[in-house]
């Protein structure tokens, strides 16, 4: 069953981070770093099935060098990083053009720059685990040089706001990209917290990001403390998908008894 997935995050130099590095790992090719003279090579990186960029005239090197270039503090926020779950239904090649796709839209939305990857599922991992990674500049992209600073992204109430339009659309072409192969999906753009509220239900918890190296580890059997707490939430998400049948299949119950003046009828609940 598809689901939506969103987390964004930033890439700080205070954490010892360059967008150029990143921006090499997540598509697996060689960058230079020209403000560090580093050289971040990932060639020998397996599971990025394709990659390209959107709003930006030069080259993936040109685009991360100009982002370094363009911040002077010792703490700067370099880019801006979206990991999203993608549809594990689609094929390579269709899920390659949808993630372009909505990377093309943020970026013609705020004015930036986007480096999109999609990476396929691990050997050893969860054959289902079908993710992209974009990349944005934290400066408006005019060609091939960046300017002024995205500043509605840094504020908290409107990041916030642009976020819920980014999941509402990314669910809007999931749907249409998996009614394309026949594949019914209700993916609901809105946090778990809201979808609760809405239907006055227990809250659904969420599961936190593993990354390659946690998850890893996890399946080695060491004991991994996002892991654990994932395990425990998935339990108590558990108890609450039975509540929920459990309230379904009684109101469906009570529905077929008014419908039909008669005791309730067996009723298959249809997810």
């Amino acid at each position: 069953m598809a689901i939506l997935y969103m987390r964004t995050s930033t890439i700080r130099r205070s954490a010892g981070r360059t967008a150029v590095a990143a921006a090499a790992y997540r598509a697996a090719v060689a960058l230079d770093d020209p403000r560090t003279g580093e050289r971040h090579d990932f060639t020998r990186k397996r599971g990025v099935a394709a990659s390209g960029l959107a709003g930006w005239k030069g080259t993936r090197g040109e685009l991360w060098a100009a982002a370094e270039k363009a911040e002077r503090r010792r703490d700067a926020t370099v880019a801006r990083e979206v990991v999203i779950a993608i549809p594990h239904e689609l094929p390579p090649g269709r899920a390659a053009a949808l993630l372009r796709d909505w990377a093309e839209w943020i970026a013609r939305r705020h004015g930036c720059a986007a480096d999109w990857s999609l990476h396929l599922p691990g050997r050893e991992g969860d054959r289902r685990n079908l993710h992209g990674h974009i990349l944005l500049t934290t400066r408006r992209s005019e060609g091939a040089r960046l300017t002024e600073k995205t500043r509605e992204l840094d504020d908290r109430k409107a990041g916030s706001r642009h976020l819920r339009a980014w999941r509402a659309e990314w669910a809007k072409r999931a749907r249409a990209a998996l009614a394309e192969i026949g594949v019914a999906a209700d993916l609901d753009p809105r946090s778990y917290a809201a979808q609760a509220r809405e239907k006055r239900i227990p809250f659904m918890l969420g599961g936190e990001h593993l990354g390659p190296a946690r998850a890893a580890l996890a399946r080695q059997g060491v004991p991994v403390a996002a892991a654990l707490r994932n395990a425990t939430r998935q339990a108590l998400n558990a108890e609450v998908r039975a509540w929920r049948r459990a309230l379904d299949d009684t109101l469906a119950a009570v529905i077929d008894e008014a419908a039909s003046g008669g005791p309730p009828q067996p009723h298959q609940r249809v997810r």
